[in-house]
């Protein structure tokens, strides 16, 4: 391998470890040594809980969600946004009260079902999020009202699968 692919591959490496470290840092109960050592811990959801697994493989912390979760996000306050139902997104605190929720519904004209496979928690306080069936991208206030709305084009629409996994 050249010296350049060589460095390509150390920085997209480092750039994994740096990524998994900030993410593991805003977890709840995340702590670095006194040596500075890094630990590591993952967020997925599965069989009905969303779950945070440590560097050991242990639980350390769990939430009840029946529904199978498109996005998950860790914010910086330690709470975290998790899809709880097709057109469902809370906010839930590590002691596991919901403190925001946003439920998408059919926007005029059209009437059919609508679904949310991507959202965001904006660096403004605003939260992204994409809505298929009313194939547009809305950013909602901590009071969810739609502040921002962004249509968007769809050959083909279809309200299961017209986005998925949107980022600012």
């Amino acid at each position: 391998m050249n010296s350049l692919m060589q460095r390509r591959t150390l920085f997209i490496g480092a750039m994994a470890l740096i990524s998994v470290s900030a993410f593991a840092g805003a977890l709840p109960g995340h702590k670095k040594s006194a040596k500075a050592e890094v630990t590591h811990k993952v967020i997925g959801q599965d069989r009905g809980k969303v779950s945070i697994i440590n560097d050991k493989g242990e639980v350390e912390w769990q939430y009840d969600n029946g529904f199978t979760s498109h996005d998950i996000s860790v914010l910086p306050n330690g709470n975290f946004l998790i899809h709880n139902g097709p057109a469902t997104i809370i906010e839930v605190t590590p002691a596991k009260e919901i403190v925001w929720k946003h439920v998408s519904k059919p926007e005029a004209p059209y009437t059919g079902v609508v679904e949310i496979h991507g959202f965001e928690r904006l660096k403004n306080g605003l939260t992204m999020v994409a809505e298929t069936g009313n194939k547009r991208i809305i950013e909602v206030d901590k009071d969810d009202k739609v502040v921002h709305s962004t249509p968007i084009t769809v050959d083909a629409p279809n309200s299961h699968r017209d986005t998925r996994r949107v980022r600012k």
